[in-house]
C-alpha cells in the first residue's frame, strides 16, 4: 500500500461490529478518513455516531466484544524495521497485544481521553504515570525520565512542576489534569495525537487555553492531530479539515472553509443551523434537528440520515445508498441531492 507523501494515516472502508445478545451493533459502517502530516483533522457528529470507536480502532483498544469486521488502517511508521526507516503497515491486521502494537501505541500514536480523572490511576503519582511511557518507549534511566517529565509538565503550563510531579490526580483541578494528560500523550513525541473531546468538561476560558496549548505544541512537535468533538465552534478554531460523521459513516469531508461556508450534506447544514447566533433575537427559538438517532440495533436502509432529513427525495433516499460526490479541492459529500 502506498500513501501520498503528505499522508500519515489512511482509513479505508472500516467496519466495526459489537455482537451482543440483543443483536449486532454496527458501530462503524465503511469509514474512510485520511490524516496528513502536521495537520489537524476535526471529526464531528452527535453522540453515538462512531467518533470514539474510530479513534479506538486506530489504537486497537476496541472494548469487548467489539471487533474490526472489515477495512484497513494504513499507518506510516518507523517501528517494525531493523534500521528505523519508515514503512507503511495495516494496523487492522496487527494483533492488539503484540509487541509491535505496544510500540506504536503511545510511541507513534497517543490519545488524550475525554475525562482524565478516570484515565489516570488514582494509586500512582502523575510523575510515575507519565514517566512510565518514556521508560517503555525510550532508552532512558528513571532519573532522566523524571527530568523529561518535569520539563513536559512545565511546557503544558503546570506551575511548580518539580513539586507537583509527585502529586496524585485528585490533587489537580480538571484543567490541570487535562494538561497533565496532554503532557503524557506528547512525552514520547508521537506522530499522531488523538484528542477525544478533551475540552468537554472544561469551562470556556480553560477551553480556549487548552486549544491554544494544543496548537502551540503541534507546531513545536510537528504532530498530526485527530480532534474529536461535537462542538463546531472548537473545530472552527483548531482544525484544518473536517469530517462529519453520522451513524458510523463519514457523510461529508472538506476543509474548514468548505464545511462552514459551503456545506453540502443536509446533516452538516442542520448542525450549523443549530448553533446559536450572536445576532439572533431573544425571542428566536433554537433550531433543532428533528427526530432521533435510530436504535443501535436498527440498520437504516438507503441514506442513514433520511428519516430526519428535511430535503428527502421520496423513493430514492430511503432505498439507495447515496454516492460520494466530489465538489473539488477534497470536498466530498454522500447525498442524492447532487447525484445524477
Amino acid at each position: 500500500m502506498q500513501l501520498n507523501p503528505d499522508e500519515l494515516i489512511r482509513i479505508q472502508n472500516l467496519k466495526v461490529v459489537f455482537p451482543l445478545d440483543e443483536g449486532t451493533v454496527q458501530a462503524l459502517d465503511g469509514v474512510n478518513l485520511s490524516i496528513k502530516r502536521g495537520r489537524v483533522l476535526g471529526v464531528v457528529g452527535e453522540s453515538g455516531c462512531g467518533k470514539s470507536i474510530t479513534a479506538r480502532s486506530i489504537l486497537r483498544i476496541i472494548p469487548d466484544p467489539g471487533k474490526i469486521e472489515e477495512g484497513e488502517i494504513w499507518l506510516r511508521t518507523k517501528y517494525g524495521t531493523a534500521d528505523g526507516s519508515e514503512q507503511v503497515i495495516n494496523l487492522a491486521q496487527i494483533d492488539p497485544a503484540s509487541d509491535l502494537m505496544r510500540q506504536i501505541r503511545w510511541g507513534e500514536i497517543s490519545m488524550v481521553f475525554q475525562e482524565p480523572m478516570t484515565s489516570f490511576s488514582a494509586y500512582h503519582t502523575l510523575g510515575d504515570q507519565i514517566s512510565e511511557a518514556l521508560l517503555m518507549h525510550r532508552d532512558v534511566s528513571r532519573k532522566e525520565a523524571l527530568r523529561l517529565t518535569i520539563e513536559m509538565l512545565e511546557r503544558v503550563g503546570i506551575p511548580n512542576a518539580s513539586t507537583r510531579v509527585h502529586q496524585y490526580p485528585h490533587e489537580f483541578s480538571g484543567g490541570m489534569r487535562q494538561r497533565a494528560m496532554i503532557a503524557m500523550a506528547l512525552i514520547c513525541n508521537p506522530s499522531l495525537l488523538i484528542a477525544d473531546e478533551p475540552t468537554t468538561s472544561l469551562d470556556v476560558t480553560i477551553q480556549a487555553q487548552m486549544l491554544d496549548l494544543m496548537q502551540n505544541l503541534r507546531l513545536d512537535f510537528g504532530s498530526s492531530i485527530m480532534f474529536i468533538t461535537h462542538n463546531l465552534g472548537v473545530i472552527a478554531q483548531i482544525a484544518d479539515e473536517v469530517s462529519i460523521m453520522y451513524l458510523g459513516k463519514v457523510v461529508e469531508h472538506g476543509s474548514v472553509m468548505d464545511i462552514f461556508h459551503d456545506p453540502k450534506h443536509p446533516y452538516t447544514i442542520d448542525l450549523l443551523n443549530a448553533i446559536p447566533k450572536i445576532t439572533g433575537q431573544k425571542k428566536d427559538r433554537l433550531v433543532a434537528i428533528e427526530g432521533n438517532i435510530p436504535s443501535p440495533f436498527e440498520r437504516v436502509k438507503g441514506c442513514p440520515f433520511h428519516p430526519r432529513c428535511s430535503r428527502i427525495i421520496q423513493g430514492i433516499c430511503e432505498a439507495q445508498v447515496p454516492p460520494k460526490v466530489d465538489f473539488g479541492n477534497g470536498h466530498l459529500a454522500s447525498c442524492h441531492l447532487y447525484s445524477d
